[in-house]
Formats: C-alpha cells, sequence, structure tokens
C-alpha cells in the first residue's frame, strides 16, 4: 500500500461524497504541510514552501511518478506570497487537508512579520487553528523528509505526536494565535531536526516570550517542565541504571504566598506510579526508592529553574497570580520582567502509590 493512499483518502472522499470528477480535483490544490521562513535573499520577505499532492498523477495511479511537489514563494507577508504562487496557475488553493505548519527559525527573529502573518491567518480563517504548529532550523529539509517516512510530513508527526511524551508537546495555530493575543504566557513549540537515516527528531523546544524567540529547551528540561505542569505519564525512572518505577499519573496545584510583598509560589506535584516489575516490595525498600525519586526530581527542576527562573516565566506562574492574588498581580502587570526577577519558587514533591 503506497503511502500517499493515507492522505489521499481523506480529499478523495470529499468528491466522491459531492459527486466531483476527477478533474474537479485537479482544480485545487492541498497542501499538506507548510513551510515559512524568511527568504534568505530577499531582505524580510516572507517564503513559504508548499508541500503538495500531484493529484493528476495520484488520479492516474502512475506508479512510477513523484507523488508530491515541494514548491517555494516569496512576498512582502503571507498574503502576497500567496499570490506570488497563484499567478502560476489557475488553480485555488484548499488548506482543509494542511495538518502542520513548520516555521523557521530566521521568522522567529523577525517578531513583526511573524505577527503579521499571524493577523492574516486569524481574520481569514482559511486554515484550521487545529494544525499543528513546529519550528526548525530547517523547513524544507524536515519536510523532504517527513514525505518519504509517511507520505507527508503531517502524517508523520500525527504518528509521532501518539508516541509516549510527544503528543503532552503538541501546539497548534491557535495556541500560537492566543500566545500573541494573551502575551502573560510563555509557550513552548516543539523544534523538528533532521536526523540519520532520513529520520525526524522532535526533543527540543523554543520557549516563546511576547512572540519573541527566549532559547530552547533540551530534552532533559523539557521533560522536566512536562512533569512539573502535570503534562507527563508513562514514564520510566531509574535508579543505578535500573528501571525501577513507571509515573502514571501528575497533578500540580501552584500556591502564592498570601499578602507577601514579593511573589512567592510553591508548586506541590503529585504523582502516582507503580514498581516497573509490578511486584510487592518490602516498605522499608518502597520508603527509599520513594524518597530517592522524589530528590532527583527535585535537584532537575532546582537546576532548571537556576538556568531559566530569571529570566522566562516557564510555569506561567504569573496567570496564576492574578487568579489568587489580584493586588499583587496589579502590582507586576505590565513588568513581568521584574516579576519574573522578583519571584521566588519551590517545588514540593509527593509521590505514592508504589
Amino acid at each position: 500500500m503506497r503511502k500517499w493512499f493515507i492522505w489521499f483518502i481523506p480529499i478523495l472522499s470529499v468528491f466522491i461524497l459531492t459527486g466531483c470528477a476527477n478533474t474537479e480535483l485537479e482544480r485545487k490544490e492541498f497542501p499538506l504541510t507548510l513551510g515559512l521562513d524568511v527568504a534568505e535573499n530577499a531582505g524580510n520577505n516572507l517564503q513559504i514552501i508548499y508541500n503538495l499532492p500531484d493529484l493528476s498523477k495520484v488520479t492516474e495511479q502512475n506508479k512510477e511518478s513523484e507523488l508530491e511537489t515541494t514548491l517555494e514563494v516569496e512576498g512582502v507577508n503571507f498574503a502576497a506570497a500567496q499570490e506570488e504562487y497563484l499567478k502560476n496557475t489557475d488553480k485555488q488553493l484548499d488548506y482543509s487537508q494542511l495538518k502542520a505548519i513548520v516555521i523557521g527559525r530566521r521568522l522567529l527573529e523577525k517578531k513583526d512579520l511573524l505577527v503579521s502573518m499571524l493577523k492574516y491567518l486569524e481574520s481569514h480563517n482559511a486554515i484550521s487553528q487545529s494544525v499543528m504548529i513546529f519550528v526548525s532550523d530547517d523547513s524544507k529539509e524536515v519536510i523532504d523528509r517527513g514525505s518519504k517516512k509517511e507520505g507527508s510530513l503531517g502524517t508523520y508527526l500525527e504518528k509521532l505526536m501518539n508516541k509516549p511524551l510527544k503528543g503532552e508537546q503538541k501546539v497548534t495555530l491557535g495556541n500560537l494565535i492566543t500566545h500573541w493575543r494573551n502575551q502573560n504566557e510563555t509557550l513552548l513549540i516543539p523544534i523538528l531536526e533532521p536526523a540519520e537515516k532520513s529520520e525526524v527528531l522532535m526533543d527540543n523546544a523554543v520557549i516563546l516570550k511576547n512572540v519573541t524567540n527566549y532559547g530552547q529547551l533540551d530534552k532533559e528540561e523539557l521533560e522536566m517542565l512536562l512533569l512539573s505542569t502535570g503534562k507527563i505519564i508513562n514514564k520510566t525512572y531509574y535508579l543505578n541504571g535500573k528501571p525501577e518505577i513507571t509515573l502514571k499519573k501528575a497533578r500540580v496545584k501552584y500556591l502564592i504566598e498570601p499578602y507577601s510583598l514579593l511573589p512567592e509560589v510553591t508548586v506541590k506535584i503529585y504523582l502516582k506510579g507503580n514498581s516497573q516489575e509490578n511486584t510487592l516490595q518490602e516498605e522499608r525498600e518502597a520508603k527509599e526508592i520513594k524518597e530517592l525519586i522524589e530528590k532527583q526530581i527535585q535537584e532537575r527542576l532546582k537546576i532548571l529553574e537556576e538556568t531559566w527562573g530569571k529570566k522566562v516565566d516557564l510555569w506561567n506562574t504569573f496567570v496564576m497570580l492574578g487568579r489568587q492574588d489580584r493586588e499583587l498581580w496589579k502590582k507586576y502587570n505590565q513588568k513581568q520582567d521584574q516579576y519574573v526577577n522578583d519571584r521566588k519558587i519551590k517545588f514540593d514533591i509527593e509521590w505514592s502509590g508504589i
């Protein structure tokens, strides 16, 4: 079974149900993935990379031909770049099958161009806000690799998101637009990186604050952040190289110290798991393992806070401050850099269910 069949069926079914012929299919283009970046040799122009199925070859069942094309266009903004594409074709663009947008690093550094693009996408509604968002140093390379693996990068990423620790990282166009509209919150966007054997890795994440790139979390930092925000399950912890406990559930509560002059936040993390071997352990051994795991997580979160705590509000505690201490929130409203600098944060970890 050819890989294009996965994405071709939804497109074909629409036209079968509406009684449209193959010629109707060929009057439209169905981008499967979009790459968005700043054109390298054209100032601040926006570059769009379209990953498209060649429906004429699909409907002819031409097994020997390439079933996809990747086309690049440029313009001063999204609308202009799209018009450049349409100048050379009489086909309409239909984004109904679009699953992923890959934003290039250069575009992240051009806040005005990125915001202009988000305004356009929000107001025109041509692209669903449920489309997944990723970041990459080389959008075209990861689009090409994903196409070779699963017929389209979007299909490849959907499968990737079903793996443990990946689905919790999902970010959509709607999330990015909300981040731009409500700049009180920090947003993490997964990074796609080319790897060996035509693979695409997704281990790190870009930190966005006020639609600005503040750096990136590595694999271990991202994992700790997901755990401390209650977004990680089925994670196995090792002691002395031996798998000991599998995390099954995580719950987080944020507590703001009342009537404090400076923001003091306690992140209470309730973890529930069981023995990797699913056997009953001696009470003393279970207690020792529990304490070791709690200490291990505590130390890693401390390092994470020391690295990023004075730069960005990774845990979005400012939002929690507004819910729990309105007066203190008013003091720091529009002064979030000062809030991050003044804030004290500690972690209280409780593991149960061993």
